[in-house]
């Protein structure tokens, strides 16, 4: 599902994933601007993931697995 958020909208969900413990990924066109926002979720305990390579990468991964 895709789904932009909007600054108050990131910040309900982002409490609501600290206060149950969920983990996030974090992806953005290149890896380093998620790789940035993960560190600064785990800053305020959220459990959150990057993908190395952003969106490219998580489409080539996903291509090949879906080919293989």
């Amino acid at each position: 599902m895709q789904k932009w958020l909007q600054g108050a909208q990131l910040s309900g969900i982002l409490t609501e994933a600290a206060k149950e413990k969920r983990k996030v990924v974090v992806l953005c066109y290149d890896g380093f601007a998620s790789q940035l926002a993960s560190s600064a979720f785990r800053e305020v305990n959220v459990e959150a993931f990057t993908v190395r390579g952003g969106f490219p990468a998580l489409y080539s991964q996903l291509k090949t697995e879906m080919h293989a």
